[in-house]
C-alpha cells in the first residue's frame, strides 16, 4: 500500500459517512455490548463506557468528514475526545464533549482501530471487555480490544440513511428533545442532591 492510500485509510470514518451507527468489539459476540454516552457527567464531559442494552440515542453515532470526527447521533455538537483540558492524552477516559477541534477530537477508523489525531487507540481500561467499563485513549498494539466494529442502524433489515429518511428524521428530533429532557432532569438531580448535602451541613452545625 502506497503512503497516499494509507494516509486515506487513518482519516476515513465508517462509510457511508451520514449514516447513524454503533461501535462494538470486532471480537465480541454480543451485539448488545457497544460504546455509549454513559450518565456520569465530569465538568463539561460526557464520560463513554461499554454496556449491554444501553438506551439507542446513548449509542448511536455518525461520522463528520469534514471535522474529521465521531459525533453523537441525538446532539450531533459533541465529539468523541479526550477529558477537558487534559495536557496529556495517553491514559485519560474517551468522553463526549463540545467539538472545539483540537487533536483529541478528530478520530478515525484504521485497520479496525480507531485512532484520535495524537496517534493513540480507543481501549477498553485494563483491556477488559465488561458492562460499564471505561474507554480510555491508549498506545496502539496489537489486543484485540482495541479492534472495533461499526455496525449501521437499520429498521426492517434495510439500512438508515440518515438524510434520505423521513422517518428517521423525524424520530432524530425525538430524540434530540429526549437527550435534552434527561439532561435537565441530570441537572435538577445534581441541584437536589447539591441543596440536600448543604441542609446536611448546617443541621450538623447546629447540633
Amino acid at each position: 500500500m502506497n503512503a497516499e492510500k494509507v494516509k486515506l485509510a487513518q482519516v476515513n470514518g465508517p462509510k457511508p459517512t451520514s449514516n447513524p451507527f454503533f461501535i462494538s468489539q470486532k471480537n465480541n459476540n454480543h451485539a448488545k455490548t457497544r460504546v455509549y454516552m454513559s450518565r456520569q457527567i465530569e465538568g463539561k464531559d460526557h464520560v463513554l463506557k461499554l454496556g449491554q442494552d444501553t438506551d439507542v440515542w446513548r449509542s448511536l453515532f455518525i461520522y463528520d468528514r469534514r471535522t474529521r470526527s465521531i459525533r453523537l447521533h441525538a446532539q450531533k455538537d459533541l465529539a468523541l475526545s479526550s477529558k477537558h483540558g487534559s495536557k496529556k492524552t495517553l491514559g485519560q477516559k474517551v468522553a463526549m464533549r463540545k467539538f472545539t477541534g483540537d487533536q483529541s477530537q478528530i478520530a478515525g477508523y484504521c485497520d479496525t482501530k480507531i485512532k484520535n489525531g495524537k496517534n493513540k487507540c480507543l481501549t477498553p481500561k485494563y483491556y477488559k471487555n465488561k458492562h460499564a467499563n471505561f474507554l480510555i485513549w491508549w498506545t496502539c498494539n496489537k489486543n484485540p480490544t482495541q479492534y472495533w466494529k461499526h455496525d449501521f442502524l437499520t429498521i426492517g433489515g434495510n439500512e438508515v440513511k440518515h438524510h434520505s429518511d423521513k422517518k428517521v428524521e423525524t424520530r432524530a428530533s425525538q430524540v434530540d428533545a429526549l437527550a435534552q429532557v434527561e439532561t435537565k432532569q441530570e441537572n435538577q438531580y445534581k441541584w437536589e442532591n447539591l441543596i440536600q448535602r448543604l441542609v446536611n451541613v448546617k443541621e450538623t452545625m447546629s447540633n
